[in-house]
């Protein structure tokens, strides 16, 4: 299945011997900088999806003092319902493999070291600093505490802890007599090192030193089968070109940069990062913006929310490339590609950099940046991009104080059966969007009243990882579907709305869908209607009668959101009011003949939910 494993090498711990190890290559892998060490993560998916396999390495000074080393799964940014794998270090010196969990509070506890959907356990001691594990697992899950893997976002901890007991007696902490304890002090230890190590007193996983990363494990095949078809094609790179990488722990780097003069249109067919080793860690996501209109755009170097970054930049949103972490690339359809070049086009991009120092490294030097593929030999279609969701409008806002808040923006079958083709769009790839506040995103996908296949989903999503993703299969759009895309937002912790804007304190509801052939509707969302908000809000104030003055902010502010059942009427008015509808071109315009106005579609539900689904198949494996 993953050709050869890992030999078992039974060393002496401090020892510096090389084990003699063949192995296929991991197909993924994601380098994450902790405090004073690094993790390598790898994986491979087999073919059905049904199994994948882990390799996690740990790169420290300090190896000959590691207790405890491993990675957990989970569905948050909070170490809490983790699912965990380890290896613990015992006074023989020798790994011992563990599993376990943590509880909603983050408390951790040891199962069995041999559970039923972990198994191949393996440890390579690659040099005195390096220490690597692997094992592999079923994607679904099915014990009570156990994290079933999918094709969404995944947070995966990695973690490990130095220090180690001087002797046995003070690390069980047993009070029974020597005589008594025999049994415990020889052979139980050596079985139940991890239990001893966290079962005696609650251990947090905040306790021990970790590191997140959120990755996409279950990748679309169709990446696969693709790879032949880029290698005799042109490559270009851009790059940031040498910035220093901020010392706050967040950043966002804006650069202005030009494409290669093509007289000619061609086709982009893959894009992939360039992250230099020196940057690992570093760089979290980024993103290449084609700058559209006649305007030339003035050059910038610096952070995107600068008051210097020149108002011209705003016209330069068409995405081109886009990575987060734990991506490869993105390599187009046979039949499709990203159109650049010509004489009338524009040359002027945006990379946009998102910067992690959690450790406030001064001094680092960053070249990122994506190579692109591209061909002469131009393809049967142009790739397009369509942007669903909600328009960027204070009146599409989430009230304070609610944990799982959800807006919907619609893609009318109004606006479908006039824009799209007769033979319709395919759709390969999505990229979700929110800010801060986003926690779920997903695009209904409905045709003649009927629920298709969702075409895009993520319930673990994290404004901290965008990329864009390939579909598992390309999904067919037809005139007259409709498209309705939903973000469940957490406000548990504001305590003023967070109003629909532009800003980086707003908030957005968006998926950019990449499709072909590539058709003249650029964006198809939707807003609330502004004279049924209004009178929504009055009736919320307590009188209908008399008109408030002010902005749509300023009514929203005058509410006391936290006060009995105003926040509940504020989503059952958002899932049922009037929507003006922008069906818009290229231009900025509405599409001729397109409906403004709308009543919202309820969304069928599934006639079985995942959850049972995955259930019955835990039944099977069971059985």
């Amino acid at each position: 299945m993953y050709g050869m494993r890992i030999q078992f090498c039974n060393i002496f711990w401090l020892s510096l011997v090389l084990c003699a190890t063949q192995r296929t290559p991991y197909q993924y892998h994601v380098d994450v900088r902790g405090s004073a060490v690094r993790y390598k993560f790898e994986w491979n998916v087999t073919s059905d999806q049904e199994r994948l396999r882990f390799r996690t390495c740990l790169h420290s000074k300090r190896l000959g003092e590691l207790s405890v080393f491993g990675v957990a799964f989970g569905l948050q940014d909070v170490p809490n319902n983790l699912d965990m794998v380890m290896i613990v270090i015992p006074w023989t010196n020798e790994p011992v493999f563990a599993g376990g969990f943590t509880d909603s509070e983050g408390i951790i506890h040891i199962e069995s070291q041999a559970t039923s959907d972990k198994a191949g356990f393996e440890w390579e001691l690659l040099n005195k600093d390096q220490l690597c594990f692997a094992f592999e697992r079923r994607a679904l899950s099915c014990s009570p505490h156990g994290y079933s893997i999918d094709d969404q976002t995944t947070r995966v901890f990695l973690f490990q802890q130095f220090g180690r007991p001087k002797n046995l007696r003070d690390f069980y902490n047993y009070e029974e007599p020597y005589s008594t304890g025999w049994w415990n002090r020889t052979i139980k230890p050596q079985r139940d090192f991890a239990s001893a190590l966290f079962d005696q007193r609650p251990v947090h996983f905040s306790s021990l030193s970790h590191s997140l990363t959120r990755v996409q494990l279950i990748k679309s095949p169709l990446e696969n089968a693709l790879q032949n078809t880029y290698v005799h094609s042109e490559v270009f790179e851009l790059t940031v070109g040498e910035v220093e990488i901020p010392k706050d722990k967040t950043t966002y780097w804006c650069k202005t940069d030009k494409l290669p003069q093509f007289d000619s249109k061609y086709h982009i067919i893959r894009y992939e990062p360039i992250i230099p080793e020196s940057s690992h860690g570093f760089v979290h996501h980024m993103e290449v913006f084609l700058c559209t209109g006649a305007h030339r755009v003035r050059q910038y170097n610096g952070p995107c929310n600068s008051e210097t970054k020149p108002m011209g930049l705003r016209q330069c949103r068409q995405v081109i490339g886009a990575w987060a972490m734990g991506a490869t690339g993105l390599t187009m359809p046979r039949e499709a590609g990203i159109a650049i070049g010509g004489v009338d086009q524009s040359q002027d991009v945006v990379i946009e950099m998102h910067y992690n120092n959690p450790n406030q490294v001064r001094g680092k030097i960053d070249n990122s940046g994506f190579r692109f593929f591209v061909t002469s030999q131009l393809r049967k279609f142009d790739v397009g991009v369509i942007e669903l969701g909600l328009v960027y409008s204070p009146r599409n806002s989430i009230p304070p104080g609610q944990k799982m808040f959800k807006l919907s923006g619609y893609c009318g079958s109004q606006c479908t059966d006039l824009a799209l083709p007769s033979q319709g769009i395919t759709v390969f790839a999505s990229q979700l969007h929110t800010h801060e506040r986003g926690r779920k995103v997903v695009t209904y996908h409905l045709r003649n009243g009927r629920r298709l296949a969702d075409l895009n989903r993520d319930e673990h999503y994290s404004p901290h990882f965008q990329e864009i993703r390939r579909l598992q299969q390309p999904v067919q759009v037809h005139r007259g579907d409709t498209l309705v895309t939903t973000c469940t937002y957490d406000t548990a912790t504001y305590s003023d709305v967070i109003f629909g804007g532009l800003g980086q304190d707003d908030e957005m509801c968006l998926n950019y869908i990449f499709y072909y052939p590539k058709i003249d509707l650029e964006l198809c969302k939707s807003e609330v209607s502004q004279p049924e908000l209004d009178d929504f809000l009055q009736r919320i104030l307590g009188d209908s009668h008399v008109r408030i003055p002010g902005s749509v902010e300023d009514k929203f502010n005058s509410v006391n959101w936290m006060k009995g059942d105003h926040a509940e009427k504020l989503a059952q008015f958002y899932s049922k009011a009037m929507l003006e509808m922008h069906c818009n071109s290229s231009t900025g315009t509405r599409i001729p003949g397109s409906a403004a106005h709308v009543m919202p579609v309820a969304v069928p539900k599934w006639p079985i939910p995942n959850s049972l689904l995955n259930k019955l198949k835990c039944l099977l494996f069971n059985n």
